[in-house]
């Protein structure tokens, strides 16, 4: 994983924690209003690059599914919209051809390493009881409709 990808989420750890200790009555609502922020720009920043070889769009996805299953229950219906767009974005920029679906199951378990790995840092982007998801967040099993079709992330 690039730092940036870690640096931002670190940030929102830390605003989380902040938000909790001073105001926890409005912390879903502003956790909601940052990650689609978030995800807007990272939206943004990804429509500004032109073109990705596999390595780099292997890269980028991987970045974009670890930081979309990370923030988790943070993710609402419009950020989860929005990191659609993200995946769609990053596939277009695509120009190579085959051989992604060998490479696909690689970062599948480079992800999962990196979850398990960063699980108690990011703790505290898990919903408050197991099992549930807060109205109007997007559940993680909604990614963009090529990947689940080449073997998902």
């Amino acid at each position: 994983m690039q730092p940036y990808v870690h640096q931002a989420l670190l940030s929102i750890v830390i605003t989380h924690a902040q938000i909790s200790s001073t105001s926890p009555a409005i912390l879903s609502r502003v956790m909601a209003a940052l990650v689609e922020s978030f995800a807007a720009d990272l939206l943004s920043c990804f429509r500004k690059i032109p073109s990705f070889c596999m390595g780099g769009m292997l890269q980028a996805t991987l970045e974009v599914e670890f930081l979309h299953q990370t923030l988790g229950s943070n993710v609402s219906k419009t950020a989860g919209d929005t990191l659609q767009a993200v995946y769609g974005t990053i596939e277009k920029a695509y120009v190579g051809a085959g051989g992604v679906d060998l490479e696909l199951g690689k970062v599948k378990s480079l992800l999962q390493k990196s979850r398990a790995s960063t699980k108690y840092v990011y703790a505290c982007f898990k919903s408050s009881r197991k099992g549930t998801v807060r109205e109007g967040s997007s559940s993680n099993g909604s990614r963009s409709q090529s990947m689940r079709s080449k073997g998902s992330l």
